[in-house]
């Protein structure tokens, strides 16, 4: 492979992780992903001491030149749809798999099918690094937080712990536990996951035996991880929750460590079985671990069979795919930034709004955001505050605001309450269409929830605003298809927003809490220009 067509693979490569990093950075259960990247050329190197004979094709330029401009022209409609909506996941994961697309061809125009065959697992490994998908993962969080809760509850039961379960949250004699997205184990789920598959592919286990390592793996991080949460639950009968805090992370990093000795354990068993894999085909398993590094990378080495360099065959790449590539990947964040800007001249700072905190009186009170969700949503300014109303609705507000662009108003947009309630024991019932409520010539549109706490009803309205917009219709700030696409249209990229949510208690139905939060939004907004 010639210097420039290298330089156009590691760019493209070099874009796809530059959008997944902020997840890494910010996503605490997606901190092992820095590593991922060297675990791939990890073990694409150790493919090499054992790569077949290279056999480089010749010949159909043309269909290889539309390949390549095929993948272009996908990547060009990711790029803008993923300006605009840079934490989306569908199209971080088709971002991936285009990489991996590009890698993979580019390898059969260098070695045939036989190289495919032989470098597919270490390129395709990459994609234990993408975040899944939030449906799915918010779903997995959900059951396992549950699961988790009510194993704790029936262990600390067995040992005469009086505790009860309310959705993700156990209460103690001393006040509440719960089960957060740490807790519930889809942190050391997922880096065991990707440790057995590591594993699985670094000695060259056979089929059965990389499923029985990641199946083994799964319930080792599932079985540490309902001891660590007896353990906090524990404290918090005895201590109160403020003792939680500070064993919450050392305790998930020695989860973590555990885990990963377990996983060398299992996978050492395995290797003994067969004379750790003299005739099997299998790596041998007496190769000590070098490095280990927790909670955001896991890099391991061993020592490697005498390495002699393949034989280099002249580059069967035409002398166009290296400037094409590198072309293809400029023209693209060229067309993507000139589409926003295009549309951005037309920007005007919309009129805006802030809310109005009124003086401690009337049962009215600010409250403390806890640090654990100030490091989760990472915005700039923000307040939160409960009152009691003389109908005897009880209301807590959040209000916050993002600065300028950036992933973190995005991350943010994924906390909403159908996500974040749950997490402390409320379970959803319904979610109900956007509605407008009218404060003055402002139409804030809130999307309306209706959850079940505690045996009463529960009624929480959320609404998320732009600061800055651009010409055209309005569009609803939510996370559909036809929200994102229309962003994409009218070339909104998130320029600051912000958000205000509403908790209210106390109301026999959703129809009476509106009622209230419309006779109170005049007081509590403010338009600003």
């Amino acid at each position: 492979m010639n210097g420039l067509v290298l330089a156009g693979v590691a760019l493209w490569w070099a874009l796809c992780i530059l959008h997944l990093a902020p997840q890494w950075y910010y996503l605490s259960n997606y901190g092992y992903g820095w590593s991922v990247p060297f675990l791939c050329g990890y073990l694409a190197f150790e493919r090499l001491s054992d790569a077949p004979t290279p056999v480089p094709l010749r010949g159909h330029s043309r269909a290889f030149a539309v390949g390549l401009g095929t993948a272009g022209a996908i990547l060009l409609a990711l790029r803008v749809i993923q300006a605009a909506n840079p934490g989306w996941r569908p199209l971080q994961w088709t971002s991936a798999l285009l990489a991996i697309g590009v890698t993979l061809i580019l390898i059969h125009r260098m070695g045939g099918r036989s190289w495919v065959r032989h470098f597919w697992f270490p390129v395709a490994f990459f994609l234990t690094s993408v975040p899944w998908r939030t449906s799915f993962e918010n779903y997995l969080i959900q059951r396992l937080s549950r699961l988790n809760a009510a194993m704790i509850v029936n262990v600390l039961a067995w040992c005469g712990v009086p505790v009860s379960q309310h959705g993700n949250v156990i209460e103690t004699s001393h006040g509440w536990a719960g089960i957060d997205e740490a807790c519930s184990g889809i942190r050391s789920l997922q880096a065991t996951l990707m440790l057995g598959l590591f594993f699985g592919e670094l000695y060259q286990l056979m089929a059965w035996r990389r499923l029985f390592l990641i199946v083994s793996g799964i319930a080792l991080a599932l079985l540490c991880n309902a001891g660590r949460t007896f353990t906090l639950v524990w404290l918090c009968d005895h201590d109160g929750p403020a003792v939680m805090e500070p064993w919450h992370d050392p305790t998930g990093i020695a989860l973590l460590l555990i885990c990963f000795v377990g996983l060398w354990r299992i996978r050492q068993a395995l290797g003994r079985k067969e004379g750790a894999g003299a005739g099997s085909g299998e790596r041998g398993g007496q190769c000590p671990i070098a490095a280990v590094r927790f909670p955001s990378a896991v890099l391991l080495l061993r020592p490697s069979a005498p390495y002699s360099p393949l034989p280099v065959p002249p580059s069967p790449f035409p002398l166009w795919v290296g400037p094409l590539l590198v072309g293809i990947l400029i023209g693209v964040e060229l067309t993507t930034e000139g589409w926003y800007r295009f549309h951005e001249r037309g920007a005007h700072l919309a009129p805006t709004w802030t809310v109005r905190w009124p003086p401690p009186q009337d049962g009215w009170k600010e409250v403390t955001v806890p640090a654990r969700a100030i490091s989760l949503l990472r915005y700039q300014s923000g307040k939160a505050a409960t009152w009691t109303k003389p109908d005897g609705g009880i209301w807590q507000m959040f209000f916050f605001v993002w600065q300028g662009s950036g992933t973190e108003s995005q991350l943010a947009a994924n906390h909403s309450p159908d996500v974040c309630l749950p997490a402390s024991g409320r379970i959803l019932e319904r979610q109900e269409p956007a509605r407008d409520f009218a404060v003055g010539d402002l139409q804030l549109p809130f999307q309306r929830y209706v959850f079940r706490d505690r045996g009463r009803a529960l009624f929480a309205f959320h609404y998320r605003w732009q600061d800055i917009r651009i010409q055209g219709p309005r569009v609803l700030e939510n996370r559909k298809l036809s929200s994102r696409l229309e962003a994409v249209r009218f070339g909104r990229r998130n320029l600051g927003q912000r958000t205000l949510e509403l908790i209210a208690w106390g109301y026999p139905d959703l129809a009476a809490a509106e009622t209230a939060l419309q006779q109170q939004l005049s007081g509590l907004i403010v338009k600003s220009e």
